[in-house]
């Protein structure tokens, strides 16, 4: 909904019905009917998204997978998850995972100040999480490798830069998507207190 309001220039529900009545001739704005979907207190039913798919094209896509892919990265099923690493540019499907993994960690641990873009951060989350349900700690020769907990000082990084926090603020995402990330870290943690050592 957030999205809704950047992309119509309007910075309330009501100007936003107001905005969409214009455009479809309808009487929304009056009825309030944007109002409880704005607030988080009912999703958008299908009959909502078809009518703003006939004004964006995106809205099933943007709706179902969230922005830049963050619904799949944070909720999404294993092959969403490697379907996001592999978004990466230096990645295809055609390639190791490992290669695609690796760019998606050198893009943020390379990266200058203001360098490290919302798509950075997207295929971060859906490496973490795949790490987090496929391969939490492994061992290696006998050593311990918390690859997972390399991948979450990825997501810090990406929390730590302007560029990610300013789009999560637009969309009124941060605090969720903050707090939701912890409790994947905690409960990691809570399942393998040793992971703790190799962070």
């Amino acid at each position: 909904m957030h999205e809704l309001m950047h992309r119509s220039g309007s910075t309330n529900p009501h100007q936003f019905a107001g905005w969409y009545d214009q455009i479809t001739h309808g009487h929304t704005q009056d009825s309030g009917k944007w109002r409880a979907n704005f607030a988080g207190s009912r999703p958008l039913s299908n009959k909502q998204l078809d009518a703003l798919a006939q004004i964006f094209a995106d809205t099933h896509s943007y709706y179902q997978n969230g922005p830049y892919g963050l619904w799949r990265a944070i909720w999404g099923e294993a092959t969403d998850l490697i379907a996001c690493v592999r978004s990466h540019p230096k990645s295809s499907p055609q390639m190791p995972f490992a290669v695609s993994e690796r760019a998606v960690q050198l893009s943020i641990l390379a990266a200058a100040e203001d360098e490290i873009s919302f798509n950075d951060f997207v295929r971060a989350i859906a490496l973490y999480r795949l790490r987090k349900e496929t391969e939490p700690f492994c061992r290696v020769d006998g050593i311990g490798l918390n690859q997972t907990g390399t991948v979450w000082r990825n997501i810090q990084m990406c929390l730590n830069e302007n560029k990610v926090n300013t789009e999560l603020d637009r969309l009124g995402l941060r605090r969720v998507i903050t707090e939701e990330l912890e409790q994947l870290e905690i409960e990691r943690k809570k399942a393998n207190p040793k992971a703790r050592f190799f962070d």
